[in-house]
């Protein structure tokens, strides 16, 4: 596993040449053909890989990569089924298991993808061992990166390629990751989803904008895992759509005398409805994604033993999920949203 790589941005193309230069004549650069790429970085709806400092990428085909916040990397197949993919979809090996307690039981989808020209060239010493690998991704009308990967034992020698491309016209040092870098360029921010989650306000705000501003911030989350419930792409998504419809509903009983007449009385049995629509496919989540764990610790049993019930729970699950997909794309919850 490589240590940390230095990482420069640059606007417009990247100058191979340019970097050639800078590195002579205490190193040599034997560059790689240039070629057209798609460079994809995945993570889970909430955030937990960009949360830990954590990237996950591939480019064209693959391989997958790791990279920690130390810079150690792990490099694994790309799984078989298409994005978005449960960690158990990974082939197995070393990858597979660091992502799993940082993921499960999230999905990983594709967040943001870049295509670039890029070109993986060697950096040679005097005795023209390769001592890094030098990644450029370049784009004529955005962010251009360049990467420096040490190899094994060449740390401090790479170290030194790193201050000589700091000197090169254009080129930049930057702290954050390729990963922030094609957030950056995308326009997309880390963590948006959480906007939904804190209403702001201020002491002197009336308690019914207060209330209703905090009501709103519920639905928005609610509206936030719709798509994801309906397409199955994790647990999650209807976990956190209910933790809504929950506190909105507590919201309503405790405090929802301060709103206009009859708001309160109007929307309280929707939520009620909206809360039993999605009670047993949660009840059926938890179930599957537990029995594991209790089928490891029957004593006077064979946790195959438990395979008929899990048939069942699917089978039960299934007709639940169907019965809840129909309801969230009714008129009914339609204008619960838009109330």
């Amino acid at each position: 596993m490589g240590r940390i790589s230095r990482v420069f941005s640059k606007q417009g193309a990247v100058d191979v040449e340019a970097i050639a230069a800078a590195l002579r004549p205490r190193f040599a650069l034997a560059t790689g053909a240039e070629k057209a790429v798609s460079h994809t970085w995945l993570d889970t709806f909430d955030w937990r890989l960009h949360s830990a400092g954590i990237s996950l990428d591939y480019i064209d085909d693959g391989p997958l990569a790791m990279q920690f916040a130390d810079g150690t990397r792990l490099q694994g197949p790309l799984p078989a089924k298409k994005w978005p993919a449960q960690v158990h979809d990974l082939p197995a090996g070393r990858l597979r298991d660091a992502l799993a307690p940082i993921v499960t039981p999230r999905a990983l989808s594709p967040v943001v993808t870049v295509r670039r020209a890029a070109r993986e060239s060697r950096v040679l010493n005097e005795d023209e061992k390769t001592i890094a690998r030098l990644l450029t991704e370049s784009a004529d009308d955005g962010i251009s990166q360049v990467q420096v990967q040490p190899l094994r034992g060449y740390d401090a020698a790479s170290d030194q390629v790193a201050r000589l491309l700091a000197r090169v016209d254009g080129l930049t040092a930057v702290t954050v990751t390729p990963y922030d870098l094609a957030l950056t360029c995308a326009s997309r921010r880390p963590r948006d989803y959480e906007d939904n989650l804190a209403p702001h306000m201020r002491s002197e705000t009336p308690a019914a904008v207060a209330i209703a501003s905090v009501l709103t911030q519920f639905a928005a989350v609610i509206n936030d895992n719709v798509a994801g419930t309906i397409a199955a792409i994790d647990t999650e998504f209807l976990h956190d759509l209910r933790v809504a419809v929950r506190r909105s509903r507590s919201i309503l009983k405790l405090a929802g005398d301060v709103l206009p007449a009859n708001i309160s009385e109007q929307f309280q049995p929707e939520f009620k409805w909206l809360g039993d629509l999605t009670t047993p496919v949660r009840d059926l989540d938890v179930y599957l994604l537990e029995l594991d764990s209790m089928a490891a610790g029957l004593a006077s049993a064979d946790p195959r033993d438990l395979d008929a019930f899990r048939s069942f729970l699917v089978r039960h699950r299934a007709a639940e999920r169907r019965r809840l997909v129909r309801g969230l794309r009714s008129r009914r919850f339609e204008e619960l949203m838009d109330g």
